[in-house]
Parts: structure tokens; C-alpha cells; sequence
């Protein structure tokens, strides 16, 4: 994070207050393209996607009584984005003396000889923002990614003042207080994550009786559907395609993907193969059963265990062993962030009481 510690400001009592130059009157704020693409634009996309997505669950057949609930959530958030971001955009005007700052819900006003101090900082993809500190000790904020012309409204409002250090002080300090709030909300998520992720471990591993066991026939040969990472091709799924439910494919996946011999599994079957598969038993039940209710109905089943023509392609003890190898290094890695983020913690908080 980068700071501007220019102008830190305060009137200089010797220095009659100048009054804002005739090409600047009445100065008022323009919007900048940057706001109406984030906070007008991107909420009215969102609202778009949940036009389609309503129209897909619909199609799907979704229960009237789910939609009761569902569709208030897809297009109350869109319109909550957008409401915020014209409430939280203050358009500013400079007359004379007087500035005032206008958005959708309040109005506020003052004079610029009420202004003792300003301070323009500036914060990483947040760009530049100046801090006004007004005679009552309240502060006003313009942010400069807001407005196309933050410059010229900069130069309005502080001209007049000279620099002084306390208020840019006392605004770093406050950033770096926040700073610690959001590293310590990270690494209060990322000690939940850890937690569960021992959590995970300690569970015991999945066994033949707790799963759907099935006799299919494939109807095509396994769709492997690939992906490059890091300029290497990789296997990211298998679905298998049968007879008996053509439209529910029955997948490998994770850490099932993994203890799989994918090259070995899209060679030895074809069309026409009798396969055993011991598929999660949930989603079997709703998307082949049809038991329970589910918001939308079930299109693919994971498979743990896959044998055919004699020949083991996945078994469930292959499947244990790749899904605890993945969690033991996943808890690794959330252990070592933990510690480099808890370090840092402790020694951004104790320079930061340091200087109180």
C-alpha cells in the first residue's frame, strides 16, 4: 500500500482566504466512467444473469414453493448493489463559499472557510481520496475514482491552505487499524477452514454400505473433459454416459479423478460395457429415484468405485487414500499460512500500539 502525503492542510490565519477562480464557477462533480461500470452497469448485468437463471430454473420445472423464496434473492441483490452505489455516490458542487454534497438519500453542506485541514491519500486500486477535516471536527471524504474531475475539484476546496502533517497521521494511523481488522477477519476465516479441514480428517473413511451400488451399461465411451494448468493439459472430469439413465451422467471427479486411471478407464471401456459403480447414495436417490426434494433437479451422480470386464478402475480404498493425501497437504498449507499471516499480525499490531 502506497501513501500521498501531499496536501496535508490547515488555514494559515496571515493568509487572506482566496476565493475560487472565475473559469471554476460554479464548479460541480462529474461522474467517472470507472463508478457508472462498477456500481450502475455491473448491478444491472447481475440482474440480467438472474433474468436467465429464473428462466433456466423454470424450464427445469423448480417448485413454485421454491421459487416463492429463490426469486426474491436473485434480484433483490442486484437491486441492492445498484441502490447502494447511488446512494453512496455524493455529487459535489462548489459555489462561491459554499459546498455542498448531494446523494440520493441526504444532502450536506458547508463553507469552505469551515475547512481546517485535508489530507489526499491514496490506497491500492482504490486510487486517490482527499480527506476534508471541517472546523466541527467532522470529516467529509472525496474520492477521486468517483469523479472525472477530481483535479480541479481538489484545487477548489483546499486552496488557501498550507500543509501540515497531524491530519495524514491520524488518517494512517486509522489505516492501519483497519488493515489489522481485515487481517485479523482473514485469519479468524482461515483458522475456521483449518479447523475444518482437521475436521475432515479425522472423519472416517467412506465404505461399500454407506453407498449405491449399480450394475449399467454404457451407452458411449467416457467423456474426459480436459483443461490446461500451467501450460499442462489435465483431466478435470470423467462422465459416464449408460442405457439405463441417458440423461444423468455418472462422474469422477476430485479426489476421485485422482486415485482413477484415467488413461487406463477411457481405453478399456466402450460403448456397450457392463459396469459396477458404488455411486454416492444421495445423489442417487434424488436424481435417479427421484426421492427427497431438491431446488434443482440432479443432472450428474460421483462415483467412488468403478469396476468393469474384471478389471478395477477405481476402488474405494484407491479413493480413501488420494482424498486423505489431499486433505493432509491441504491442512499443511492452511497451517503455514496461518502462521506467516499470525506473524505478520503480530508484528504490524505491535508496531501499531507502539505509536498510540
Amino acid at each position: 500500500m502506497g501513501f500521498i502525503f501531499a496536501p496535508n492542510c490547515r488555514i494559515n490565519p496571515d493568509q487572506p482566504m482566496k476565493t475560487i477562480p472565475h473559469t471554476l464557477k460554479p464548479l460541480r462533480s462529474r461522474i467517472s466512467i470507472t463508478y457508472i461500470v462498477l456500481g450502475v452497469l455491473a448491478p444491472l448485468a447481475i440482474l440480467a444473469v438472474s433474468c436467465f437463471l429464473t428462466f433456466l430454473l423454470l424450464r427445469e420445472g423448480v417448485g413454485e414453493r421454491y421459487l416463492a423464496w429463490l426469486l426474491p434473492l436473485f434480484f433483490l441483490f442486484p437491486l441492492m448493489l445498484l441502490v447502494a452505489a447511488l446512494a453512496g455516490y455524493p455529487a459535489v458542487a462548489v459555489e462561491e463559499e459554499t459546498v455542498t454534497l448531494r446523494s440520493l438519500f441526504k444532502q450536506r453542506q458547508f463553507l469552505r472557510s469551515d475547512i481546517v485541514g485535508a489530507a489526499e491519500r491514496y490506497r491500492y486500486r482504490q486510487g486517490k481520496r482527499l480527506v476534508l477535516e471541517l472546523r466541527s471536527g467532522a470529516r467529509v471524504t472525496i474520492h477521486g475514482i468517483y469523479y472525472r474531475n477530481y483535479t480541479a475539484l481538489r484545487e477548489a476546496l483546499v486552496e488557501g491552505l498550507e500543509p501540515t502533517p497531524s491530519l495524514a497521521i491520524a488518517l494512517k494511523k486509522e489505516e492501519k487499524k483497519r488493515l489489522l481488522i481485515g487481517a485479523g477477519l482473514i485469519f479468524g476465516g482461515g483458522l475456521a477452514a483449518f479447523l475444518f479441514l482437521q475436521y475432515q480428517l479425522r472423519k472416517p473413511p467412506l465404505q461399500a454400505r454407506g453407498l449405491q451400488a449399480v450394475q449399467l451399461v454404457l451407452a458411449e465411451k467416457p467423456q474426459v473433459e480436459l483443461k490446461v494448468i500451467e501450460g499442462d493439459t489435465q483431466a478435470t472430469r470423467v462422465a459416464l454416459i449408460t442405457r439405463e439413465h441417458p440423461d444423468v451422467e455418472f462422474q469422477l471427479k476430485g479426489s476421485a479423478l485422482h486415485a482413477a486411471r484415467v488413461k487406463g478407464l477411457a481405453g478399456h471401456l466402450h460403448p456397450g460395457d457392463h459396469i459396477r459403480l458404488l455411486a454416492d447414495k444421495q445423489d442417487f436417490d434424488h436424481a435417479i429415484t427421484r426421492k427427497g426434494q431438491v431446488l434443482v433437479p440432479l443432472r450428474a451422480v460421483d462415483v467412488y468405485a468403478a469396476r468393469s470386464k474384471g478389471k478395477d478402475l477405481l476402488t474405494l480404498r484407491d479413493y480413501n487414500t488420494e482424498r486423505t493425501a489431499q486433505l493432509e497437504y491441504l491442512t499443511r498449507m492452511a497451517g503455514l499460512s496461518l502462521s506467516v499471516l499470525g506473524l505478520f499480525l503480530i508484528l504490524v499490531g505491535g508496531r501499531y500500539l507502539m505509536e498510540l
